[in-house]
């Protein structure tokens, strides 16, 4: 993981938000992709894993329905604006339910081997 000083900041104000806002909601948060892996250029975004302790259903097409209509959601991903503002880093978070990051799915299973635990709630 090389992250340079402008996005180390925007993460740790990232995580200050999620937890002050959502203390009882979050349960991980993962830095995952190229920044991860140490390959980032220069447009690469920030992606960011943010489980949730809300367990969510999938629909009958098997997606989860996180999205624009979940207020939660909103917030979590809106404040990545103004941190672009203030740090120009992209953030871009990924939101998920605690029974989805514990599925074996593609995703699931590259973020676990590839990512960076950047916090994690200690039971």
């Amino acid at each position: 993981m090389v992250l340079d000083e402008n996005e180390r900041q925007a993460l740790s104000e990232y995580e200050d938000f999620l937890l002050r806002r959502f203390p009882q909601q979050v349960e991980r948060l993962i830095l995952f992709g190229s920044k991860a892996r140490g390959d980032s250029v220069a447009s690469s975004d920030t992606d960011v894993l943010v489980v949730l302790r809300k367990r969510t259903e999938p629909t009958k097409e098997g997606f989860y329905p996180f999205g624009s209509a979940d207020p939660t959601w909103r917030a979590i991903v809106g404040t990545t604006f103004d941190l672009l503002m203030k740090y120009n880093v992209n953030i871009s978070p990924t939101v998920i339910g605690i029974n989805e990051y514990e599925e074996h799915s593609p995703l699931m299973t590259h973020i676990k081997k590839e990512g960076v635990e950047l916090w994690k709630r200690l039971s």
